[in-house]
């Protein structure tokens, strides 16, 4: 609610002590009296930050366990692409580095030492079987030599000769098929070997090569809040795969203000009222802001405090790129809502000087003893309207019919006057015919 207000100011003087003019007393001072408008308001305190959704997020790269932060640019510092921006310890990387090397050397040795061994054996096994194809054919030529040529005995033991050879073929080729197989396995375990060793060098260097985070474009490089301490992240700190060291927002974009609103100012603040937000660095510049987004549980403001808050989301009105950076600080009035309501409902009375007047039925156990209805009637100034809607109601549809009507009506009685002389002539007035007309 606004009232008015006086500041007055006063005229006083005042004499003592000797009259030397060195020890007189400083002049009197006049201040002047200005009229103007007292309005609560509801004070934050924030700090600009980019929009999550239009910022480049820095995060830890994929490690085993926490690592430790070398370097670290300074917060909003501007920067090209390319810059280095942190810089986390690489020590428990590159003194297994080496290892990782001589592992997969090994490897690679045991791969080719499994290849010449597996040609070795495919050799061997291709001349067993060529031998015993040699031997099979000549068993065959002696068995094809006629019977009546030779006895019955020496006939028969080529033929059994002949096909223990072929047995022995037989065998070969299932020797070298079997030596391939297994070779062809060997050859397989030691590829996956070779190929795991060769990957966790790769994996290695690109961890290490992944320590050393740059910029990937022009802008402003913003570090991030220790999730833990309530703080900048600094040099010395541990961080673990998947924390965000810092972003890089869009500068072209427009900032928004991240505050905190205490849970003993619950209710005093939704989403939608409107303020003004003042940069700590331009006390004089004042920016139209209005409230976007409000938390609707409250959370813990520090590891160790009590407080607790709703993280408010306030949009500035007015984008100053040139001026606004990420992590200013920004002071919040908020223009409180009228006699402690934002909305309200009720019939448009009529217009009062620079506001309206509305009618507000209530029933409210604080209006009257027994919880009736309550009737209040309020001044809403417009300027401090942000929306107005004009609901359809039965009322209103019961005088927009009325009036329907009523303009009908005088329409009809225009139309109908013309002929009320050549339809009533020599009717006094007020005969019924007239009345009747009148009474449509």
């Amino acid at each position: 609610m606004r009232a008015r207000w006086l500041v007055v100011g006063l005229v006083a003087a005042c004499h003592s002590g000797p009259s030397d003019p060195a020890d007189r007393a400083p002049p009197p001072r006049a201040a002047v009296a200005r009229t103007g408008t007292v309005a609560e308001r509801v004070l934050l305190t924030g700090e600009l930050s980019p929009d999550p959704t239009t910022s480049v997020a820095l995060q830890v790269p994929r490690v085993d366990d926490g690592v430790g932060i070398r370097f670290l640019a300074e917060d909003g510092i501007t920067v090209k692409a390319g810059d280095k921006l942190a810089e986390l310890d690489n020590t428990a990387f590159t003194s297994n580095l080496e290892e990782k090397h001589i592992t997969a050397l090994e490897a690679e040795t045991a791969w080719h030492d499994s290849e010449d061994l597996t040609q070795i054996a495919l050799a061997d096994k291709a001349n067993e079987l060529k031998q015993r194809e040699l031997d099979r054919d000549k068993a065959a030529l002696a068995a094809s030599v006629p019977g009546d040529l030779v006895s019955a005995h020496d006939d028969q033991q080529k033929k059994l000769d002949l096909l223990r050879a072929e047995t022995a073929v037989a065998k070969a080729k299932r020797d070298l098929a079997a030596e391939r197989d297994a070779d062809t396995l060997e050859r397989h375990v030691k590829q996956l070997d070779r190929d795991r060793a060769d990957t966790a060098v790769s994996l290695a260097e690109k961890t290490i090569a992944a320590l050393v985070i740059y910029a990937p474009r022009d802008g402003v490089f913003v570090v991030a809040d220790q999730p833990w301490e309530g703080r900048k992240f600094q040099v010395g700190d541990t961080v673990w795969q998947g924390l965000t060291l810092g972003r890089m927002p869009d500068v072209t974009r427009p900032l928004q203000v991240v505050a905190d609103l205490s849970d003993v100012d619950d209710g005093r603040v939704a989403v939608g009222m409107t303020g003004t937000c003042t940069l700590d660095a331009y006390p004089a510049d004042h920016v139209p802001c209005t409230v976007k987004r409000l938390a609707p549980v409250a959370r813990d403001l520090g590891k160790k405090s009590l407080r607790r808050g709703f993280a408010a989301v306030i949009g500035l009105d007015r984008d100053d790129t040139a001026r606004e950076r990420p992590g200013l600080s920004v002071k919040i009035e908020l223009d409180a809502p009228h006699q402690g309501r934002k909305r309200f409902r009720g019939v448009l009375v009529g217009v009062e000087g620079a506001g309206a007047r509305v009618r507000v039925d209530e029933t409210r156990a604080d209006a009257t003893k027994d919880g009736a209805a309550a009737e209040s009637e309020f001044v809403l100034p417009f300027d401090d309207m942000s929306d107005a809607k004009l609901v359809l109601t039965d009322e209103l549809i019961a005088a927009a019919l009325r009036r329907g009507k009523s303009e009908a009506r005088a329409a009809r009685r225009g139309r109908a006057r013309p002929n009320e002389t050549d339809l009533n002539q020599g009717r006094p007035a007020g005969s019924p015919a007239q009345a009747e007309t009148e009474g449509e």
